[in-house]
């Protein structure tokens, strides 16, 4: 038997025992003999004890159920991953003080101590975070502990989506759990701080990032139906976050072909000029890049950002003071370049796409042979987090075409 989270309507802790699937024995760090005291070993029995973090974090679980916050967990392995994500955030979560009231303030300010380990709104969010922990900060983690750490957490993920997503279509609910390994196998690779720098997370592993980028794509084109194309196969943890994006067909029914990507630059911007829509990773056009690989007229969703603050100071039309990375829509509806032939304003140009997919910051609709943003789609009610599975958002969407006739 193993034990798995799943979420309850009071945002109580609930745990249930399921059977397992199959018995993992992934490579957790055996005990140091010295370590094994007191204990009596039958014969045959391997002088090891291995528990997975998942394992550890469930017995903190039961400890937390009765004793609350302050239940300190005893290990068989005190140098175990959870027990240093546990003295970790023991650390780093001590209550500061109370702010001391102002002058004329009608209350003291309270600070928010953040749990050390349990977050009530989340079981699954909770877990997560210790998982970051493992990939950013632990000292202890190997390679082969952290993608065996992926893999728990990732059988789980099914069970959690159509618990908690019911609105969430099968073909994604039932393949959540290779969706989250694809995502952490491509999420080791950051954007540095030196223009065009690429970083890679000790964890990288370049075959496996190669094979998740293309089974996600056959997934995505198996599911929508569409050819799928990849700008530059480089940090493409966002391109598997945006699989909430294709929940409803309805957001692709009149699109030929879909974009992944990251992008900077302007798209009202000729592909001569270097300020011109480009891949953030490689520099190279994402205009040409359409011409090149899609029929003329066929359309195609891009995911791509844009980061216009450069085009509009060429222009003369943006204070070079302005400290801000994207220009604010506060700026921009003063250009009439920023309207179309009916005098629409359209929100899909020069902003960036987001898992939020809000009006500022939803993706793109090109079309091969015409340089210039013909539409966006955006979710337009009231969007629901997918806290614990990607970093993206789902809801009913509206697709806005705008007129350059």
């Amino acid at each position: 038997m193993i034990q798995k989270i799943i979420s309850g309507n009071t945002g109580k802790l609930i745990i249930k025992e399921i059977k397992a699937a199959k018995c993992m024995q992934p490579p957790y760090r055996a005990l140091p003999i010295q370590e094994l005291n007191g204990l009596k070993l039958a014969a045959g029995d391997i002088l090891s004890i291995k528990k997975s973090p998942v394992e550890e974090f469930m017995s903190y679980v039961k400890g937390f159920a009765k004793e609350g916050e302050n239940f300190a967990p005893k290990s068989e392995n005190p140098q175990s991953l959870f027990m240093e994500y546990f003295n970790y955030r023991k650390n780093v979560c001590i209550p500061k003080a109370a702010t001391p009231k102002k002058p004329g303030a009608i209350f003291i300010i309270s600070p928010k101590t953040e749990p050390k380990i349990l977050m009530c709104k989340n079981e699954m969010i909770s877990l997560q975070k210790f998982l970051s922990f493992v990939r950013n900060e632990s000292k202890l983690a190997t390679k082969e502990e952290y993608y065996a750490f992926v893999d728990e957490v990732a059988d789980s993920m099914p069970e959690y989506v159509k618990r908690n997503y019911p609105m969430i279509r099968p073909e994604i609910s039932e393949n959540a759990d290779k969706i989250f390994r694809w995502l952490h196998a491509v999420g080791t690779e950051s954007k540095g701080k030196k223009a065009g720098e690429l970083v890679y997370h000790r964890f990288f592993d370049a075959e496996r990032k190669e094979k998740a980028i293309k089974e996600y794509v056959e997934f995505l084109e198996n599911m929508t139906g569409k050819k799928v194309l990849v700008g530059s196969p480089i940090r493409m943890g966002f391109a598997v976050d945006t699989v909430s994006l294709f929940n409803n067909p309805e957001v692709y029914k009149d699109i030929d072909y879909i974009l992944l990507g990251h992008g900077t630059g302007s798209s009202f911007a000729d592909v001569t000029n270097p300020n011109t829509w480009r891949f953030t990773d490689t520099g190279e056009s994402i205009w040409k890049f359409i011409e090149s690989k899609i029929p003329k007229g066929k359309r195609v969703l891009v995911s791509c950002c844009e980061q216009d603050t450069e085009y509009w100071k060429s222009l003369g039309r943006i204070p070079q003071e302005y400290k801000g990375d994207f220009v604010g829509n506060n700026i921009k509806k003063k250009f009439p370049e920023m309207y179309d032939k009916n005098w629409q304003y359209m929100n899909g140009v020069g902003n960036p796409v987001s898992g939020f997919f809000d009006k500022d910051s939803g993706v793109k609709i090109c079309e091969s042979g015409k340089r210039n943003i013909i539409g966006s789609k955006y979710i337009k009610n009231k969007p629901v987090d997918l806290d614990g599975f990607v970093s993206g958002r789902i809801g009913e969407f509206e697709t806005v075409y705008y007129d350059f006739k």
